[in-house]
């Protein structure tokens, strides 16, 4: 089964800032994986570079996230205005490359493909 209709299947992706952080505790973005047709429309929404289109490239593939602790200690809830409201615009585009290239192999997947 194709890894884009695989409901079980998800992508993880912990930010650059916090991969330092304990990992029970670590925050983790989760997404599905792009079909080609997904990936260009990520793409296009890519290119235009409007904070507005940015976010709706990611809601396009993010399904939700875990350990987002808002400053009071409080868990925050997984949505676009949320989404909008956390990440700044360099963790926006790390989201977006991490997106792209999760549809590529790594060289042990292109071996074994083969």
């Amino acid at each position: 089964m194709p890894k884009s209709l695989d409901p079980n299947f998800r992508l993880t992706l912990v930010l650059a800032s916090d991969a330092d952080k304990p990992e029970a505790t670590q925050p983790r973005i989760f997404a599905k994986t792009l079909s080609i047709a997904a990936l260009s429309t990520v793409q296009s929404l890519r290119q235009n570079k409007e904070p507005e289109r940015l976010i709706d490239a990611l809601m396009f593939a993010l399904t939700g996230w875990e350990n987002m602790i808002d400053h009071d200690g409080s868990e925050i809830p997984f949505s676009r205005d949320n989404l909008a409201r956390i990440l700044d615009i360099d963790e926006v585009i790390e989201v977006i490359e991490f997106l792209v290239g999760a549809g590529r192999l790594d060289s042990d997947e292109r071996k074994k493909s083969e």
